[in-house]
């Protein structure tokens, strides 16, 4: 939409007459002055492709003769002309629809380093949260907001960018400094309000989030409600942004600063921070005014609504708030260092039940399986084919799970752009309620979906069935993925490397478990009331070859949801395949008996250790 500073455009109908020598002086010394500037100013508004530097070029209007300021006047009319055909096709957005915000911020992560590399191989990474570009056309709903020319302009590394669904003066992006961030996915969780970024920092999994709250309390919970799944991570958070509330007494002053300090919005924010244990890089306010991030130009209202929050695995080595010229909110800036000490495993992994319910997924497997039955015979052993089968069983399942996560990604994309479309035909006055209440439910039930999958990947027992992701079900979780980074050995001796503390662990266990000396005259005196006979029945009964029905029964006996072994195959996958894999697992139990060998994942197991919350965390007895 043209500024109020900018020349009148012409009625799309008008014609052009000659301008007389008269009217040619009068436009010449009125404003207002069009130089080549100006014109290409607004070409590089409207023109992706455009080169900045290109308009740094000026020619003032004193040097140029008549002829050449009349053909600029007559392109730049030319050009505005059909500029203003295109927005008369859509009437304006109804004020009362625009948002009132208030301005973002930006703000830089920090320059990290690493173990064991000297300062000047360390990287840096910005995470900038900015509004969103607002050109001079609206776009149509079919085409997608791009922002080709902004990532153009940041030629230092990587660029995400999120424009809003409602408004245009909402938007996130994450810029990255340097070419050792590797990607490996992008998730707009709200267009313009929540981008999160998962990567690999020179090797490190970590997790950038970028965060522009509303201002309303409700939208705002919403917001926070949708983020808190993301805090449940083996990586490492850096989680930014504009959160629009205050998270301590002192974190406002002026008009109102003591009334409801901290609104439900607030609440939920803390208590999500204190879930998955981050930490403020800037820490408390106290009594220093220099820590509120934004304020009114005349100083009557302060407060600090922005904030960077990192896992306690980053450790801060300075930070500092920048004031800047183009927002009324001051920069985050710090530098913390990625220690890379306690990097988490890829854990076991276990087969989600739900994919057994689908019946392409069971045809499949049943037409694979039977493939893998024919090659038996190129194997020494039953055994050993059944550990090779077990191996494509897990290739399978993986492969199912990518695909459907690939389909719900896209799903979740199209919803968002859905999401857009409405909201922009909204914007033109269009009547679409109905439809855009319609994908706000659907996108409800996806983030619904996702909580639920969450539940199963965290593996906490008594939340798999049935359990909403509120406060309890994340501390639950928090509390079982919480790292351990120090431990005491034998010798009492405090461990905080991971080669001392799997040794540590190593040790207790090997003691724990190893074999014990006893007393045989007391076994003996123990023993001697015992008959040690087995009677002819009994012994018919336990002599008797293993049975299918048998084995079926042991199989039903097992509890739902469990993994009898580190294969990561639950007792559904039996249960439901049983006409299929039943069989082999008898022949399997046969061949253990007479050769008196077990397969190796047969006689492995995983020890998982779990705080009990009393005496030190540090203590193995604990």
């Amino acid at each position: 939409m043209p500024t109020d500073n900018a020349p009148q455009l012409a009625s799309e109908n008008q014609e052009e007459e000659p301008w007389t020598k008269q009217e040619r002086r009068k436009r010449r010394h009125s404003p207002p002055q069009v130089t080549k500037k100006t014109r290409k100013k607004h070409l590089s508004n409207h023109n992706p492709n455009s080169d900045p530097e290109e308009s740094e070029e000026e020619e003032q209007p004193g040097n140029e003769g008549p002829d050449d300021q009349l053909e600029q006047v007559t392109r730049v009319l030319q050009e505005m002309r059909a500029l203003a055909s295109v927005m008369e096709a859509s009437p304006p957005p109804s004020p009362a629809i625009a948002e009132k915000e208030e301005a973002s911020m930006e703000e830089e992560e920090p320059e990290t380093s690493h173990v064991g590399k000297p300062a000047s191989e360390k990287h840096q990474a910005t995470v900038a949260k900015t509004t969103a570009p607002a050109p001079e056309t609206r776009q149509e709903p079919d085409q997608p907001s791009s922002y080709t020319h902004l990532e153009q302009q940041w030629a230092f590394g990587p660029s995400f960018w999120s424009g809003g669904n409602s408004s245009r003066s909402v938007g996130v992006a994450t810029l990255v400094r340097g070419r050792c961030f590797t990607v490996d996915s992008v998730t707009e969780l709200e267009g313009g309000r929540a981008l999160v970024v998962d990567g690999s920092w020179a090797g490190e999994p970590v997790r950038l989030i970028n965060v522009y709250a509303p201002s309303d309390v409700g939208e705002r919970r919403e917001l926070f409600q949708r983020l808190r799944p993301q805090l449940v991570t083996s990586r490492t958070i850096m989680m930014g942004g504009d959160f629009n509330c205050i998270l301590e007494s002192g974190g406002r002053c002026g008009t109102r600063a003591k009334e409801g300090w901290m609104d439900d919005g607030a609440k939920l924010l803390a208590e999500m921070v204190g879930e998955a244990s981050l930490t403020d890089v800037i820490g408390s306010m106290g009594a220093d005014a220099r820590n509120f991030t934004w304020g009114r130009p005349d100083g009557s209202v302060r407060s600090r609504i922005d904030f960077v929050f990192t896992s306690r695995s980053v450790r801060i080595r300075q930070h500092s708030m920048v004031t800047v010229h183009f927002s009324d909110h001051r920069a985050i800036r710090f530098q913390g260092e990625l220690t890379g000490k306690f990097l988490t495993g890829p854990g076991t992994w276990k087969l989600n039940s739900s994919l057994l319910g689908r019946e392409d997924v069971q045809e499949e497997l049943r037409r694979t399986y039977s493939e893998w039955q024919d090659m038996k015979d190129t194997f020494q052993s039953i055994g050993e084919w059944w550990e090779w089968v077990k191996g494509r069983i897990q290739d399978f399942f993986k492969n199912v799970g990518r695909k459907a996560a690939r389909g719900r990604k896209r799903e979740f994309s199209r919803l968002q752009q859905q999401l857009q479309e409405l909201h922009d035909l909204q914007l033109r006055g269009w009547d679409v309620m109905n439809p855009l209440e319609a994908v706000k439910k659907e996108l409800s039930e996806h983030f619904h979906e996702e909580s639920r999958r969450i539940i199963f990947r965290s593996k906490v027992e008594n939340l798999e069935k049935g359990e909403k992701c509120n406060s309890f079900f994340f501390k639950k979780v928090h509390s079982a993925h919480t790292p351990l980074v120090q431990l005491r050995n034998r010798e009492g001796i405090l461990c905080d490397t991971k080669e001392d503390i799997r040794k540590a662990v190593t040790d207790f266990y090997g003691d724990l478990y190893s074999e014990k000396r006893s007393d045989g005259d007391q076994a003996e005196r123990f023993l001697a009331g015992i008959p040690r006979k087995v009677s002819t029945p009994a012994r018919e009964v336990l002599n008797a070859p293993l049975t299918l029905e048998e084995l079926h029964i042991a199989v039903k006996s097992f509890k739902s949801g469990k993994t009898p072994g580190s294969d990561g195959l639950p007792i559904e996958f039996y249960t439901s395949l049983w006409d299929l894999v039943g069989p082999d697992l008898l022949e399997l139990y046969e061949e253990m008996e007479q050769e008196g060998v077990m397969p190796h994942t047969l006689r492995e197991g995983t020890i998982a250790l779990l705080y009990k919350h009393k005496g030190e965390r540090c203590d193995l007895k604990n």
